[in-house]
């Protein structure tokens, strides 16, 4: 192999930059032109690593629409922990008061519950002795009343039940008019307001709608809900006073007959109404709806047998709201699996 570092002809060492030799003039081979060294390989640089997705801030910006009026629910979505299953904590905090309201209540009259033997040996004696007794009693009842309400209430929030959302409107408006009365003190007004933020929170809150229109809703549309709520809400007090009026029967030819009438039917309303509305928890049962449909046109017929002109109307008003809607409304037509109504309309005629 020629080497071009050197002539051909003489074997002269080439001098850098001629193209000819200096010794004997021969013409001398160009060097090949050198190829650049190919740059070292660079180590491949690791990938960076995926940042974790950042969480949605919880709660933040829920809109909640009020008629026309649309805002930002300024309390963020906050769950507790209760027994294995996260509950919103609004509906933890309201349900935490009316169970607190019932204890309170409860301790309040716990010296009424010792003299329960003497006022129920009371019904046996004279005359007098019995009113007193029986008055007492009856107004023992409307407080236990109360404070049953307030626990059940505490207890359907629990469950997420929107039932209980309804009784909170039932607690609330009964304080409500209570302002009004003579009853009307300044606990009183504190309840009230108590009871009517705990409401309008269930009500509007996001996360507390959300929670009732969960699982524990079993798909009831909002005629049943309304339906039950009014049911359980009147039937037991009805129940109760019904009850309460029995040992009254000893002096039947004092309290009449209407008022007897009236008891046997409240009494026996009241077992129907409650067994009917506690069949449509779960399922659309028909037998519960008539059952509670059923019980309201008892109690209605007994107000228009006793002949109570202000009773009637507002079992009147009751009836509309607790037995017609489950017969009525689209929405609860659809859940018992009725045909919608078919509403003719007199249309021109040739």
């Amino acid at each position: 192999m020629n080497d071009p570092g050197f002539c051909t002809q003489c074997g002269m060492q080439r001098v850098a930059g001629t193209r000819f030799c200096t010794s004997c003039g021969a013409p001398l081979a160009e060097p090949a032109p050198v190829a650049p060294a190919a740059p070292a390989a660079q180590p491949a640089q690791p990938a960076p690593a995926a940042q974790p997705a950042q969480p949605a801030p919880a709660g933040g910006g829920a809109e909640v629409r009020l008629g026309d009026t649309t805002f930002t629910w300024p309390v963020p979505d906050r769950s507790v922990n209760l027994n294995g299953r996260a509950m919103s904590l609004e509906i933890v905090l309201a349900a935490a008061l009316y169970g607190i309201g019932a204890l309170w209540l409860l301790i309040s009259v716990h010296s009424a519950i010792s003299v329960l033997p003497d006022l129920v040996s009371g019904l046996f004696g004279g005359a007098l002795e019995f009113f007193i007794s029986w008055l007492v009693l009856l107004v023992l009842t409307l407080v236990f009343y109360v404070i049953g309400l307030l626990a059940y209430t505490s207890y359907s929030l629990f469950r997420n039940d929107p039932v209980g959302r309804g009784l909170s409107t039932v607690i609330t408006a009964t304080l409500f008019l209570m302002c009004f009365g003579d009853t009307g003190s300044a606990t009183v007004v504190l309840l009230t307001l108590i009871s009517g933020a705990c409401t309008v929170t269930l009500f509007l809150s996001p996360w507390a709608r959300r929670a009732m229109d969960g699982e524990r809703r079993q798909g009831r549309p909002w005629p049943v809900v309304l339906s039950q709520t009014l049911t359980f809400s009147f039937f037991v007090l009805t129940g109760l006073l019904g009850l309460g009026f029995l040992p009254g029967l000893r002096y039947a030819d004092v309290v009449g007959a209407k008022v007897i009438v009236f008891v046997l039917f409240a009494i026996a309303g009241s077992g129907a109404a409650v067994y009917g509305a506690q069949l449509l928890v779960k399922t659309p049962h028909r037998r519960g709806r008539v059952l509670v449909s059923g019980a309201w046109a008892m109690v209605f017929v007994a107000e228009l047998v006793a002949g109570s002109g202000s009773g009637t109307a507002i079992t009147l008003a009751l009836l509309c709201g607790g037995a017609l809607p489950l017969w009525l409304a689209p929405s609860a037509r659809r859940w018992f699996g009725d045909p919608p109504l078919a509403l003719a309309t007199a249309g021109p005629t040739s």
